[in-house]
């Protein structure tokens, strides 16, 4: 129930979200926190050429793989099993794109400024680092601000007690403390923001 939940807000976001991140088209990109490698698959399928790296727990990247294998492009795709809160471990380098979707909500604000100062050592030289997420200030109604205030109340009290729905404005103060800068913020589709990062 929890993926269908998480996958409702993602789904229709992908496929938007995706001429945006491939402008210029990537080489490289690694998809940090990537679940069930739904938007690795979706680069995958709709780019030929481009090698995806997934950075996730053990057990989710078991079915990444077996979900690439299922859509025939797993030889395109890598895996790296990783704890994401061990600050002391960098991430793979020399991505063009390093991807963060519906995963910095999951933290607290001085984890979300390590975790994007280990994607910002990542990149490749003239790389953009990208972060996606439904920021509740940003919905198109009230009605929908409320449901995404809601949802962190349910992290708050039934899952992890730190993951939260953030303000962009949080965001838009948290990137600048890890060396990035913001070049692009679009909206994209009902309920999610695009914020483009560079070094």
């Amino acid at each position: 129930s929890w993926f269908a939940f998480d996958h409702f807000y993602s789904d229709s976001a992908f496929p938007l979200a995706f001429p945006r991140v491939f402008d210029p088209r990537p080489a490289r990109l690694l998809d940090v926190g990537g679940n069930t490698g739904k938007w690795a698959l979706h680069c995958l399928t709709k780019d030929p050429d481009v090698e995806v790296t997934v950075l996730d727990h053990p057990g989710q990247l078991d079915r990444v793989q077996q979900n690439a294998a299922a859509a025939g492009v797993a030889s395109r795709l890598k895996t790296v099993p990783l704890n994401l809160l061990d600050h002391d471990r960098a991430f793979p380098t020399g991505f063009d794109v390093v991807w963060m979707s519906q995963f910095l909500d999951c933290f607290g604000e001085a984890d979300i400024v390590r975790l994007l100062e280990r994607g910002r050592a990542a990149l490749a030289p003239g790389g953009r680092l990208c972060v996606m997420e439904s920021f509740w200030d940003r919905q198109p109604n009230d009605v929908a601000e409320l449901c995404v205030q809601g949802t962190s109340l349910y992290f708050s009290c039934m899952a992890n007690g730190t993951s939260r729905m953030y303000h962009s404005q949080d965001f838009l103060e948290l990137i600048p403390k890890a060396g990035l800068r913001v070049s692009a913020d679009d909206e994209i589709g009902a309920s999610h923001t695009l914020m483009t990062c560079v070094a």
